[in-house]
């Protein structure tokens, strides 16, 4: 998964872009996947289990908002804002949770 823009244009629809990387046959494409819920540059993306994916922070927006996507349904979710802003942090999951 690509998504997240480029901090110098922060009107840029690219924020809230999310592009799905696929092989098919000796090439790669990406196919267009639903719009992150808010802008990012700057965030923490980290996989949570084998469908989920847990996006954090971000340079632009509020740099608290949080989402996780489910890969299955192509779907976005709010998560609890973080109590402090971040960005250039990096996330990890343990144990799939």
């Amino acid at each position: 998964m690509i998504g997240g823009g480029d901090f110098q244009n922060p009107n840029a629809k690219s924020h809230i872009e999310c592009r799905k990387l696929l092989k098919q046959a000796d090439k790669f494409n990406f196919e267009p996947r639903e719009n992150m819920k808010h802008p990012r540059h700057g965030h923490s993306a980290c996989a949570v289990g084998d469908r989920l994916i847990a996006v954090t922070g971000g340079r632009i927006g509020t740099g608290t908002a949080c989402e996780m996507y489910n890969t299955i349904t192509n779907k976005w979710d709010d998560l609890p804002d973080l109590q402090t802003k971040r960005h250039y942090h990096s996330s990890c999951a343990f144990d799939g949770k």
